[in-house]
């Protein structure tokens, strides 16, 4: 792992956040006729999701900064449209409170575990499955599909649970960290 910043893994990470800015736009105007360049774009956003950290492992560009950037990316492109369809009432508040507050406080302990041992905290494989359900659930409720109510209400269960589920699995993986670094501190 290196410091080089401007790799394409990282450059994917970066477009996804630029990408947020036109699709936040164009949902506000809450045009019916731009649905389809708003699922266009939201396609783009989730393949550079994708592609970063594959490109990365394949190419051998892994880097500090992509670690920071993939979920920094994440979050501020989910926080930011999900906030737009919660001011339209097509998700619910506190949905959008349980996705802020969780990736607040994984940041946080990211930052603290980051300049306390030095170590950068990469997402987990149940923090990728909470991006997942959520980008689909945005889906489903920026194209309110008629009849099928009921999978966006699933899809609202399932992705508070696993968002419950994947900011243990952080908290899990900090307090691990931290007591790692305690151990260390008793033993000498």
């Amino acid at each position: 792992m290196n410091g080089r910043i401007w790799t394409i893994s990282n450059l994917l990470s970066i477009l996804r956040i630029i990408l947020a800015i036109p699709i936040v736009a164009i949902l506000q105007t809450n045009n019916p006729a731009d649905r389809l360049l708003i699922l266009i774009l939201l396609i783009i956003a989730a393949l550079t999701d994708l592609f970063d950290g594959m490109l990365a492992r394949r190419l051998n560009q892994v880097t500090e900064f992509g670690k920071i950037i993939d979920p920094v990316a994440d979050k501020i492109a989910i926080g930011a449209i999900a906030i737009v369809i919660a001011l339209q009432g097509k998700l619910p508040f506190w949905f959008i409170v349980l996705v802020i507050l969780r990736d607040i406080v994984i940041m946080a302990g990211g930052v603290y575990v980051k300049n306390k041992k030095n170590i950068t905290l990469q997402s987990n494989i149940m923090g990728k499955w909470a991006v997942f359900v959520i980008s689909l659930l945005i889906i489903f409720s920026i194209f309110d599909f008629y009849g099928i109510l009921w999978l966006k209400t699933l899809l609202l269960a399932v992705g508070a649970i696993v968002l419950v589920l994947s900011f243990v699995f952080y908290l899990t993986r900090f307090i691990r960290v931290i007591r790692e670094d305690k151990l260390e501190i008793h033993q000498t």
